[in-house]
């Protein structure tokens, strides 16, 4: 839909400006966020991350000296008092400024359009397990890596295909997304039956959790490359469980209990002395986090 702006006029004691759409919709945007958003060539930087408006300067409160709605609605023209560039006037386009109205219900709007978790949120029954061929993301990366991405962001998981059983060839699909970060265990750390006193390296089934706990940030992306070496080789299956449907069940079943993981830090550690990368690390941090809406947004 064409926005265009019906009417706008000066409120809550001319420190709103506030706008009528042509679909009735109504807009009120603080003469601070005009001021400072402002699209002209004086104040938008051609260089990302600089400044041409020394906004520290400007006074505390800026009110709305004039309102004009231009060219039948396209733009919107804002002169205020307390301005520090000589003639300045504030000018918005109709459809970037509607595109960018934080009212509460577009902000709800917005926040639905970009909820991938809730909507993707199936049970394994209905669900077609998200998968690309690992040939098809070396022939055509620019299609197919798209494809792997956003079947990762939906699902939280995809499954790569036929790899070759060689090492460091999951180094090779992880490069295609981004900078591999390494930890305490190295870029890569080999999971087998080897003796050595780690929860990984036998054959005891390990719970549902997640890796690298103990860091601040844990990496947004864990790459497991399953090789099977022989046909006699029996186990080794993986389980992958939704955290985002299981905290939301929670906050449903027992929201007292919900609230506790969000409140109250759990504790982790990795002391690891006798590697190639020595670590002494302990964190604390919530077992669910949620954003000012309340939506689940980071677990551990």
């Amino acid at each position: 839909m064409k926005f265009s702006i019906v009417s706008a006029c000066a409120s809550a004691g001319e420190k709103l400006v506030e706008v009528t759409w042509n679909d009735q919709h109504k807009s009120r945007f603080h003469t601070k966020w005009l001021r400072f958003y402002c699209r002209c060539k004086k104040c938008q930087p051609e260089l990302k991350g600089t400044y041409l408006v020394d906004i520290p300067a400007f006074p505390d409160v800026l009110t709305v000296a004039k309102v004009d709605v231009e060219e039948k609605g396209g733009t919107i023209n804002v002169k205020i008092n307390g301005e520090l560039i000589a003639g300045h006037v504030i000018q918005y386009g109709a459809q970037w400024l509607r595109q960018h109205c934080y009212c509460d219900a577009c902000l709800d709007n917005l926040i639905d359009k970009r909820d991938v978790i809730s909507k993707n949120g199936v049970s394994v029954g209905d669900m077609t397990l998200p998968e690309v061929e690992y040939q098809n993301l070396l022939d055509d990366p620019d299609r197919n890596v798209f494809d792997f991405c956003e079947k990762m962001v939906l699902h939280g998981f995809c499954l790569v295909k036929n790899v070759p059983c060689e090492n460091n060839k999951s180094l090779e699909v992880l490069r295609m997304l981004g900078p591999i970060r390494e930890t305490c265990y190295g870029t890569r750390f080999d999971v087998n039956f080897s003796g050595k006193k780690h929860g990984n390296n036998n054959e005891v089934l390990l719970p549902f959790h997640m890796d690298q706990c103990s860091y601040e940030q844990p990496p947004g992306v864990v790459f497991l490359h399953c090789l099977k070496f022989d046909e006699i080789i029996r186990g080794g299956k993986s389980r992958l469980t939704d955290f985002f449907l299981v905290a939301e069940t929670l906050r449903k079943e027992s929201p007292e209990d919900f609230e506790t993981l969000t409140e109250v830090p759990g504790s982790w550690d990795t002391y690891n002395y006798n590697t190639e990368h020595p670590a002494h690390q302990e964190h604390q941090k919530c077992h669910i986090v949620t954003d000012y809406f309340g939506k689940v947004s980071t677990s551990t």
